[in-house]
């Protein structure tokens, strides 16, 4: 049936047209033919050609081609991170203080990870249970001020935030998506849908 359906309307065109008709026919994904159709006398002649070896031909040379490609892509991307983490460990060389070191971070950090946005965050030296931002880069102002200064224990709050479960746990939080956030850390919904960032890391 469906070489039937192929060459109808084939031979239609080469009969109304006396033209040569081509058509390639796939009998599987793997199987095709090459058909031509040619006006005959009172009729028409019909030449088949299995053409399956040069289209797996062709197949494989796509394969090759696209992970050329995704080796070459791969390779791009090594050299532009390796770039970028040479360039954050020179700005935190040349740092020399504590917002040195956060515009350092936020600078070439962001970069390092593919953030699009990002803060950095100390334990208060006035008080060892507060954390106080030391820069933002990416976010609202307002919003920034807002956080300006989170308790470390969420107990004394009755919520909880990455950065502090980073902090107090001394292991990265990451967080996939709006969903996951607000499950795991309620308070950030309002903050994560007034943003557009719904997924979070925090590194200690």
């Amino acid at each position: 049936p469906v070489l039937a359906d192929a060459l109808a309307p084939a031979i239609a065109d080469a009969l109304a047209d006396a033209r040569i008709a081509d058509v390639e026919v796939w009998l599987s994904p793997t199987t095709a033919l090459d058909v031509r159709v040619l006006p005959w006398r009172d009729g028409t002649a019909v030449f088949l050609r299995d053409i399956s070896p040069r289209v797996a031909a062709d197949a494989m040379r796509e394969r090759l081609l696209a992970a050329e490609r995704r080796a070459h892509a791969d390779a791009e991307r090594g050299r532009l991170r390796a770039e970028r983490i040479a360039a954050l460990a020179a700005a935190l060389a040349a740092a020399r203080t504590a917002p040195d070191v956060a515009a350092a971070i936020l600078a070439q950090g962001r970069a390092v990870v593919g953030a699009d946005a990002g803060t950095v965050v100390r334990l208060a030296p006035d008080d060892p249970q507060t954390l106080e931002v030391l820069g933002a880069a990416g976010v609202d102002v307002d919003g920034v001020r807002e956080w300006a200064r989170h308790p470390l224990d969420p107990a004394s709050t009755g919520d909880d935030v990455p950065v502090a479960r980073a902090m107090r746990t001394r292991a990265p939080v990451l967080t996939c998506g709006l969903a996951e956030t607000v499950e795991r850390f309620p308070r950030m919904q309002a903050l994560a849908e007034a943003t557009g960032h719904a997924a979070w890391l925090a590194v200690p």
